[in-house]
């Protein structure tokens, strides 16, 4: 998932998942990088994604003056089969 969001000052730029800070780990490989002035990229790659990673991401800049996010969801679609006669 990438996100791109505008801070100034920036002074923390994270993801969340239930309210929760993800952090870097096996699960979870996060990055941001500045793509111009006050505008950054949040990157998160979740590896090995399962049913429970299904849900709503957030992605936030924070700083004395306020906070911007960003929403975004992954969810998944059930496969049924039908057998006729």
């Amino acid at each position: 998932m990438t996100c791109l969001i505008s801070t100034n000052p920036v002074e923390t730029l994270s993801w969340l998942r239930n309210n929760a800070k993800l952090v870097s780990n096996r699960k979870y490989e996060l990055a941001n990088w500045t793509v111009g002035e006050y505008q950054y990229m949040l990157a998160a790659t979740i590896h090995d994604l399962a049913e429970s990673d299904y849900g709503t991401y957030r992605c936030v800049a924070e700083n004395l003056y306020g906070r911007s996010e960003g929403n975004m969801s992954i969810f998944g679609m059930s496969i049924c089969s039908v057998s006729l006669g």
